[in-house]
């Protein structure tokens, strides 16, 4: 219980909002370096991130296919092909139109 208090109070000192990229959102042109200046230039353009990642906290309450159906290879990650979590959505509901889908 202690150590769930103690996760807790660090959490709430997190401030998402504080980012260098929301500090840029709001206006502040020299938080950033020019490499992620080009970074955020492609975010809101031809890569599209914008799509799906937006608002404030600039994520997505729904689940989308992205085609990583493979995460397990890229060796980033310790999963194995038999993992339910490889199946994003779908490994928990069991429903077909949910595989491979991840919240964003």
């Amino acid at each position: 219980l202690t150590a769930s208090f103690a996760l807790s109070a660090y959490l709430r000192t997190l401030l998402a909002n504080e980012a260098p990229f929301q500090r840029w959102l709001k206006g502040e042109q020299n938080v950033m370096s020019e490499p992620e200046k080009r970074g955020a230039m492609l975010f809101f353009s031809k890569a599209g991130c914008y799509r799906c990642h937006k608002g404030g906290s600039l994520n997505s309450v729904e689940f989308h296919a992205l085609g990583v159906h493979d995460l397990y290879e890229t060796g980033g990650f310790n999963t194995g092909p038999d993992d339910i979590r490889n199946f994003g959505r779908g490994g928990f509901t069991q429903r077909q139109e949910d595989m491979f889908k991840f919240k964003v």
